[in-house]
């Protein structure tokens, strides 16, 4: 589960969580208990989201969401229905001179990033976010 990318309601609308770790007590165990039943497992894990905020969700909660976004071959059902609008920050984003960047056998290669570009999505539910 650790690094798993999760579609979770937080408040009132659905926002992608990264899960980051366990929660364990002082003693350095896990809190709870593990299963290889997801859906059973009930040992707690710390999920960040992407404005910083961490909460703590229990893995079978984890589990069903994971679960209820994928087909039956295991590839994502995109929740997504339209980008709405989008926003570039100038000072954050790569500028078009920098799109390339050299390998280490001096090739070029097409700088894959997000960075400084802002969206706002609307999800099948029609929330907005």
């Amino acid at each position: 589960m650790i690094n798993a990318e999760i579609l979770l309601r937080q408040g009132d609308k659905p926002q992608m969580g990264k899960v980051i770790g366990r929660t364990i007590s002082p003693q350095g165990k896990t809190m709870v208990s593990y299963h290889e039943n997801l859906i059973l497992n009930s040992i707690i894990y710390y999920v960040e989201f992407p404005d910083g905020e961490v909460k703590e969700y229990a893995a079978n909660i984890l589990a069903e969401n994971l679960l209820s976004q994928v087909d039956e071959n295991g590839h994502l059902r995109l929740m997504l229905d339209s980008i709405v609008d989008y926003r570039k920050d100038p000072n954050k984003a790569v500028a078009i001179a920098d799109k390339f960047v050299a390998t280490r056998k001096g090739q070029q290669q097409l700088r894959k990033t997000t960075q400084g570009w802002d969206l706002l999505v609307r999800w099948r539910d029609g929330t907005e976010s």
